[in-house]
């Protein structure tokens, strides 16, 4: 895959909509509270109850479909990062950008609520853009 790339999202707060549904179950596609896609056999989300973050592994390689399955656990971006560096997942810069706009904790994470998710849902070519609004929203709140 030449560069990170997020699946699209429920509807973002700042007027984007999509029609697909969105499932509860973290094995599925469509999961809801997936935070980065990245790549074919990797993805990050928030788990449903948005206690912590969990970078899956597909089951399978494509093109068969198969379904996510959890690898490691982390209430912690710098933990969350550590994972995915370990298993060769941030080859690309602007997967790496993504996960350290993250906020510091899944609890802050969680406060935002569709925040994050919703700048991360950016049309193919704009990721300096997105990049930028979660940088800032990052700032925000922290502070």
């Amino acid at each position: 895959m030449a560069n990170a790339s997020t699946p699209p999202v429920a509807p973002a707060i700042d007027g984007c909509r999509s029609t697909q549904t969105y499932s509860r179950r973290e094995r599925d596609d469509n999961y809801w509270g997936v935070i980065v896609v990245l790549n074919d056999r990797w993805r990050v989300i928030v788990c449903k109850d948005e206690i912590q973050f969990i970078l899956q592994n597909r089951s399978v390689a494509p093109p068969n479909k198969g379904t996510w399955a959890g690898k490691t656990y982390s209430t912690t971006r710098n933990g969350l990062i550590a994972a995915c560096s370990s298993r060769g997942s941030l080859s690309e810069p602007s997967a790496r950008q993504v996960l350290e706009a993250l906020p510091s904790d899944v609890r802050d994470y969680a406060s935002q609520r569709g925040l994050p998710r919703a700048r991360l849902d950016w049309p193919e070519g704009n990721d300096a853009a997105c990049l930028s609004n979660l940088h800032e929203a990052a700032k925000a709140s922290s502070m």
